[in-house]
């Protein structure tokens, strides 16, 4: 079982609830048997069932009727002959015995023959499902702490995916100027033995979370090793600034585009006066001043956004004299399923805008959720729809950001 499938429960034994002898059970709300099959190969690991067992049980759920899953006067029977469903699945009678006992022992179906072993409908004589259905609950309960799990295990995996690539630089920068140090060969001879990307997916909660603080421990070190061997004045501050100019220069400002109807999706930088443009011309003088650059700042940029994210942002920069590039990208993951976007949306915008100016994108959205006039009211989809007028050229940045600070009156 992997340590995702642990985190659903065990579920591998029956389970009986009472029910009135007057009805039958029903699926809940508005549940229809073809969801049965989707729901059960969802949670096959944590029932602890094999791929031949689903495929048998999903069998037995399309041999009866869908009506029988939400009548209460209605029981899911299958009355097929194992020779018969065997010749359908293309395996041998004797593999069908086997796996049907393993779903009587997983609690899911219950074997009601004949005393000669046949089965008919007459006397409801088969392969009765109705504690299938009694168990639709539990399996609901168990699907949602899986996908709890995963989301929690793929944000694990990006912080660390995070840390890499800053220990790598780092180390880059380092070995050149200190080859011989015996720190910075033990620095690098640990990343070197960290764990792949699809191997961090397999490892226990405990364990990612284990090696996440290490990894964190070891950047730390890295950047205390960067800043004794490059120590200058205001170097930290600058390098912060190279890195969000070059992600904001390559960003056009373009005002010509219209929010949504309903709300805005990001892309531009909230206008009060649409009317005459005046905020579209207001932006690109702002971000176009000689000042710019010098607001680009680890401060200017967490005055600017909100308060949840300078939250998360303060505790990944804690102990430091001012948040680090990193320190956001960790604050933005962080944000993510706050904010509904999906890791896929993340994933595809760090694919094709960069880590950097995918965070600032979140950082705009975030901020812009309660913004006075155009709020963006769907942060996911403002975030694909970034990431493709970024991939037009039509990303407005650079406004954006000139009138959060507007805003927030850091200019």
């Amino acid at each position: 079982m992997t340590a995702i499938a642990q985190r659903a429960g065990d579920l591998s034994g029956p389970h009986r609830s009472s029910l009135g002898d007057d009805a039958f059970p029903i699926l809940p709300g508005e549940m229809q048997r073809s969801q049965v099959g989707d729901l059960i190969r969802e949670v096959r690991r944590a029932l602890g069932l094999s791929a031949p067992a689903i495929t048998l049980l999903q069998k037995l759920i399309d041999m009866t009727r869908p009506r029988d899953w939400t009548d209460p006067h209605s029981e899911p029977v299958c009355y097929a002959a194992q020779v018969r469903i065997a010749h359908e699945l293309g395996c041998s009678p004797r593999q069908i015995r086997t796996h049907e006992a393993r779903l009587i022992r997983a609690g899911l179906i219950e074997d009601r023959r004949r005393a000669n072993g046949s089965r008919s409908k007459h006397g409801l004589c088969g392969l009765g499902l109705t504690p299938l259905i009694r168990r639709i609950p539990e399996l609901l309960a168990a699907r949602d702490r899986l996908r709890d799990a995963w989301t929690d295990q793929e944000r694990r995996v990006s912080r660390r995916s995070v840390l890499y690539r800053r220990a790598k630089a780092l180390l880059m920068e380092l070995q050149p100027a200190r080859p011989d140090d015996a720190e910075v060969n033990a620095l690098t001879a640990s990343f070197l033995a960290w764990p792949s990307s699809s191997r961090l997916r397999r490892l226990r909660p405990n364990d990612l979370a284990t090696h996440l603080s290490a990894a964190a421990h070891l950047v730390d070190r890295l950047e205390a090793l960067r800043a004794m061997t490059f120590e200058s004045s205001g170097r930290a501050d600058g390098e912060f600034r190279r890195s969000i100019k070059a992600t904001t220069e390559a960003t056009p400002v373009l005002c010509s585009a219209r929010p949504s109807a309903g709300g805005r999706d990001g892309g531009d930088e909230p206008r009060e006066r649409a009317n005459n443009g005046a905020d579209c011309r207001e932006s690109e003088r702002r971000s176009r001043s000689p000042d710019w650059t010098r607001r680009l700042t680890p401060f200017g940029l967490r005055a600017i956004a909100s308060d949840p994210f300078r939250l998360y942002l303060d505790h990944e920069s804690r102990g430091r004299t001012q948040p680090r590039i990193e320190d956001f990208l960790l604050a933005a993951l962080r944000r993510l399923p706050e904010l509904g976007i999906s890791p896929s949306a993340w994933e595809d915008a760090c694919d094709r805008m960069g880590e950097v100016t995918a965070m600032l994108c979140v950082l705009v959205i975030d901020a812009n959720r309660h913004h006075p006039v155009t709020p963006i009211r769907r942060p996911g989809g403002a975030l694909r729809a970034m990431t493709k007028r970024h991939a037009a050229g039509e990303l407005n940045l650079v406004g954006s950001l000139a009138g959060l600070m507007a805003r927030a009156g850091t200019s």
